[in-house]
């Protein structure tokens, strides 16, 4: 069956082309094939439409809704203030992820009205968010057949879903006979609201299985670091708290640094790299002690039994996005592990990993049922 996948997986984060690659090795261990879809026109004239029709759309919105507003002068400031990652790096996480993935491109008209692939799929990743403005629908494969489509773990992204959000993705999410979400609150939400209930899907990522990414390690011949080593991989700015704490942390150990080199920097022993995908999987696989604000990052770190931290990550305002993250650690009975005060690390002791894993392999159970179920109805309907 021909599968087009709709996610984030050419933006140079880590994250994106993992879930991208872990959701393509599913699929195809099935036996279909997986393209994964940029959705833009083809005529430079219809994008060009496109572009001013939206922000005359954020320009509306903004003078008749004071949450959009809020939201939109939020997400303004945070960008002023977020790093970005270099593009030598970006480029480097790029070329190395096209070489493991087949992608495309589709119009959004398409899409809806010629549907020339069998299934779809929207997920994972944060496919749904909530800060973008407007609300991108062909997201949510709008105007696809609901007997033809399938949610996969999408995220929203944040903790708490505008008013503004929920009215415009109501009759979207509806429209979906195969349902699944990232986030436990997310899934009390659309209950409440929209009266469905949607899986709580585990991350493509944690579906494929630790083998999955040992044997792509080893079949693209990833190589370990020799000398020990602390892994900081941090998306927000890392404060001068933060510092005083990992450079008494690591004790003398060299910190492996991403993605950004000036958090390097800041560190004693900072070391900075230029790492690949599959390298970053691989320098958490074997780092002494992993210290994050990264949903995926946090995924890596349970699936190779790591001792990590994760820092919480406040957006400015009202976007705060630790909500996957909460989901995530909730369910494995790891709360302690996501910490406002680096100090309190020296209180977790030793992480149950065998207990963590059962969890795992039954949520894996469960989200393997949903997706391959929903796979055998399409293709069974196409016969």
């Amino acid at each position: 069956m021909r599968i087009g996948v709709i996610t984030f997986f050419d933006n140079g984060n880590y994250g994106s082309e993992l879930q991208a690659l872990a959701m393509q090795g599913f699929c195809e261990s099935r036996g279909h094939e997986v393209t994964f879809l940029r959705i833009y026109s083809g005529n430079k004239y219809i994008r060009f439409i496109n572009r001013v029709v939206n922000k005359i759309i954020v320009w509306y919105k903004c003078k008749t809704d004071k949450e959009f507003l809020k939201v939109h002068e939020d997400l303004r400031s945070n960008v002023g203030r977020q790093a970005n990652i270099s593009p030598e790096l970006r480029n480097h996480i790029q070329a190395s992820v096209t070489r493991l993935i087949h992608s495309g491109h589709i119009s959004a008209y398409r899409m809806r009205h010629f549907t020339p692939y069998d299934c779809y799929i929207c997920g994972s990743d944060q496919v749904w968010s909530a800060l973008i403005q407007p609300v991108w629908t062909y997201n949510f494969l709008k105007g696809v057949p609901a007997d033809r489509k399938i949610a996969y773990a999408p995220s929203v992204g944040v903790n708490d879903m505008p008013e503004y959000y929920l009215r415009t993705i109501a009759p979207l999410v509806k429209d979906f006979k195969y349902l699944s979400v990232r986030e436990h609150n997310v899934a009390d939400v659309f209950e409440k609201r929209f009266w469905v209930k949607p899986l709580v899907a585990i991350d493509p990522t944690i579906l494929v299985g630790r083998d999955y990414w040992i044997n792509l390690l080893q079949k693209e011949n990833i190589k370990k670091e020799n000398s020990p080593y602390v892994f900081c991989y941090f998306l927000g700015e890392i404060s001068d708290e933060q510092v005083v704490f990992l450079n008494r942390f690591a004790d003398g150990r060299k910190i492996i640094i991403l993605p950004y080199e000036k958090h390097a920097e800041k560190l004693r022993n900072g070391q900075y790299v230029l790492a690949d995908h599959l390298e970053f999987v691989n320098y958490i696989r074997y780092a002494d002690y992993v210290f994050t604000d990264s949903f995926h990052a946090t995924v890596f770190s349970i699936l190779f039994h790591r001792d990590f931290a994760v820092f919480q990550r406040s957006h400015v305002g009202v976007t705060k996005q630790t909500s996957r993250i909460e989901s995530l650690l909730s369910l494995v009975h790891l709360e302690d592990h996501l910490v406002n005060n680096p100090n309190t690390v020296d209180t977790f002791g030793v992480t149950n990993y065998k207990k963590v894993d059962e969890i795992i392999e039954e949520e894996c159970q469960k989200s393997m049922e949903f997706l391959d179920n929903a796979l055998t109805h399409i293709q069974n309907k196409l016969r």
